[in-house]
């Protein structure tokens, strides 16, 4: 394990550190980017290196639930092919991801942004909490992400393996199942330039038009993750083989918790770069945005969902994972809802 001061170990909040969101084409983009100028010098922010990293491809398809996500809305230009970001299945008809991945980006002036949501009852108190007002202080605010911003439908594709290559065309690959997209009303992103300085209930799901075959849906966590627990991370990354992208999984820890103003609740992941027996811990990278966090003991329960990953001048990484927990009775409802084939629109 490290051994550098406290003070130089303290874990990066949304008061302190911009994030690049995780999804091609958000954020960072897929490019070289120009750090901002209203980034704190003990802060920067870097691109990506490859995969869930360093990560192990799930050729023995011990995630089959982390399925690829794509959204024509994200194509660019308009009729591009757009590009892949990671969701997990929850129920027969309903896959989860990162909102980010299915929503646009728009302009906005600070004088337009909406309200924070009230902060639901029973969660922790206003000093535990990060506001809004403390993450965009000194940004220049410049676009948003809302709920109504984001695309009618996305395509899902399911991977299965079947102890293939992942490097070659996967047994499974192939098969697309289409959906109504449906993303939480709280949905609120902000950005300063290129970057992700406030993400708030980054959330929503694909309510498919048919059951996903072959796959068993994934159970929600019960309760919430302790810090330094360990957990798995899942996704569809970018990977130096052939395409299509290679699902990788990786072990990290989580390093911290923290409540956001409105209910969110992100977990900081790995900011410490090594778990308990001195290994590296994985991280999240392009692509791998709306992939699953998992209970490492369980591959079948879901922790969280892979949201976004940032750097500091000292090159230590840090991911950050949307807990589930605080939107479990939204979840809920849309399970039964996909069950019950109900009209979402």
């Amino acid at each position: 394990m490290r051994t550098e001061p406290e003070a130089s170990r303290r874990p990066p909040s949304f008061g302190r550190l911009g994030l690049c969101v995780i999804g091609c084409w958000a954020a960072c983009g897929c490019g070289a980017s120009t750090l901002q100028q209203s980034a704190p010098p003990d802060e920067t922010f870097v691109l990506w290196t490859p995969a869930v990293n360093p990560g192990t491809p799930d050729a023995k398809d011990r995630y089959p639930s982390t399925v690829r996500v794509r959204s024509p809305a994200k194509a660019s230009p308009p009729g591009a092919e757009p590009p892949y970001c990671s969701g997990t299945v929850i129920g027969p008809r309903l896959v989860l991801t990162s909102a980010h991945c299915v929503c646009k980006i728009r302009d906005v002036t600070p004088k337009g942004l909406p309200k924070v949501p009230s902060r639901p009852k029973g969660r922790r108190t206003e000093r535990d909490v990060i506001t809004r007002a403390q993450a965009i202080q000194g940004r220049n605010i410049t676009a948003i992400t809302t709920a109504s911003d984001c695309a009618a439908e996305a395509v899902v594709e399911p991977v299965i393996y079947g102890d293939s290559n992942p490097s070659d065309a996967p047994k499974g690959a192939g098969r697309r199942y289409s959906g109504a997209v449906k993303a939480h009303p709280d949905l609120q992103i902000l950005y300063d330039h290129s970057y992700a300085v406030w993400m708030s209930a980054d959330v929503a799901v694909i309510h498919l038009t048919e059951e996903v075959e072959g796959i068993t849906p994934l159970t929600l966590a019960k309760a919430e993750v302790k810090e330094r627990d360990p957990v798995v991370l899942a996704g569809y990354g970018k990977n130096d083989s052939k395409k299509p992208e290679v699902r990788q999984f990786g072990e990290s820890l989580v390093s911290s918790i923290q409540a956001l103003e409105g209910g969110t609740v992100q977990l900081l992941v790995a900011a410490a770069q090594h778990l308990e027996d001195g290994g590296v811990a994985s991280q999240l990278d392009l692509g791998d945005s709306g992939g699953g966090c998992f209970e490492l003991a369980d591959p079948t329960v879901l922790v969280g969902i892979n949201t976004a990953m940032s750097k500091n001048a000292r090159d230590e990484t840090s991911s950050f994972v949307t807990s589930v927990q605080p939107f479990r009775d939204w979840l809920e409802r849309q399970i039964k809802d996909g069950d019950a084939g109900r009209d979402l629109h």
